[in-house]
């Protein structure tokens, strides 16, 4: 299998909206109301909407390639593209989208690892996301990967408002981090 990076430009546009559209569904689409799926792939993730971040110079979206066919893609976001900390020392992974047909192969390892080389490229402190409560498949991966738990906020999708919480890796030793973030394999968590 020959797969490599490549960053996406306003041309990817399109193609960036329907795979969005298809992981987004596919991952979530048994967890929510159609209307407010609907709503959020309207609103969220509408082309306009991807223009307007792919034009931004604070956010980058790196599509994973296996020859000619897309297989997931990363959101990374500094500065004041940050949807909640913008430190400008951290970099926020907005966004890990895998195809399902890439699911279980390790790619979305090779994601997370992309990002974090990204991240540590920059010159950043701490990489940080929001992922859903209940997505526990997601929740152990970044657990695996050192993330700890650090807050919560309301992701709305649709009408819907879920609970995200936020995680955050160092990539810098920092004991600090230990002291009183909590694990997420903790009860209740």
């Amino acid at each position: 299998m020959v797969m490599s990076f490549k960053k996406c430009t306003l041309e990817d546009a399109n193609l960036l909206q329907e795979f969005s559209h298809q992981t987004f569904t596919d991952t979530f689409g048994a967890d929510t109301r159609p209307e407010d799926m609907e709503i959020f792939l309207r609103e969220r993730l509408s082309l306009e909407r991807l223009q307007e971040q792919l034009a931004n110079p604070d956010s980058d979206f790196y599509m994973l390639w296996d020859n000619d066919k897309a297989a997931g893609f990363v959101k990374l976001n500094r500065g004041p593209a940050q949807s909640e900390m913008q430190d400008p020392k951290s970099l926020e992974i907005e966004r890990i989208y895998l195809s399902t047909d890439y699911q279980g192969q390790g790619i979305g390892q090779r994601l997370m690892d992309f990002a974090l080389d990204k991240a540590r490229d920059q010159g950043m402190d701490y990489v940080w996301l929001g992922v859903w409560e209940d997505n526990v498949k997601a929740l152990k991966f970044y657990e695996r990967n050192g993330f700890l738990r650090i807050g919560e906020h309301i992701f709305t999708v649709g009408e819907d408002e879920q609970t995200d919480y936020l995680l955050r890796r160092n990539l810098r030793d920092d004991p600090s981090q230990q002291k009183h973030k909590h694990r997420l394999a903790e009860p209740g968590i």
